[in-house]
């Protein structure tokens, strides 16, 4: 199972901006409900929505999608915009404006997504009461219908596979020394 995270925020154009950064080797994927060509354009497009609702303190969600390495690791870029599109979907978004970035420029390639929380009609349509935890809930979903393990179970793999090595090294040594020459090579 991946890694997420969901958090109501002011958002602003510099954070936009952040995203589509060249040294994130970032690679724009999907907006929805926007027109705009450019991150700026993008940006002006939903603060002119969520100014229609002026009693929201945080009219954006910032959302980052993070699936382990081992299941990601030969995703073309269509691949990366599904999951954001799944995962939108999921988070009950498809109402209203979003758009997603990949940033490649770490060992974990990960997806940035923000939402506008305000809809065309002023109003404050996703609620972000325990975001977070949606978040975490929607990505556990997404991990079983793909057949992800979850991180205990990838932990249970790594557990097992040690006691494996372990067991093995172990097998006709007659020192210390000699199961950790074995673990070593």
């Amino acid at each position: 199972m991946g890694i997420t995270k969901a958090k109501s925020v002011k958002g602003s154009l510099q954070a936009e901006q952040y995203k589509s950064q060249e040294i994130k080797e970032s690679v724009f994927l999907h907006q929805n409900k926007m027109t705009g060509e450019t991150p700026e354009e993008r940006w002006d497009e939903m603060r002119t929505i969520s100014e229609l609702n002026a009693r929201i303190q945080n009219p954006f969600i910032e959302n980052v999608i993070s699936p382990p390495e081992q299941y990601t690791q030969n995703f073309t870029d269509k691949d990366w915009t599904d999951l954001a599109k799944n995962y939108a979907e999921k988070m009950g978004y498809n109402e209203n404006q979003w758009d997603a970035y990949l940033h490649k420029n770490t060992d974990n390639p990960h997806i940035h997504l923000s939402v506008n929380r305000v809809g065309t009609e002023g109003k404050t349509t996703i609620n972000d009461s325990f975001i977070g935890q949606k978040s975490q809930k929607v990505m556990q979903e997404i991990s079983r219908e793909r057949g992800w393990k979850n991180a205990q179970e990838l932990t249970e793999d790594k557990k097992a596979e040690h006691k494996t090595a372990l067991l093995y090294a172990m097998q006709d040594s007659t020192s210390w020394q000699e199961v950790e020459k074995k673990l070593n090579s």
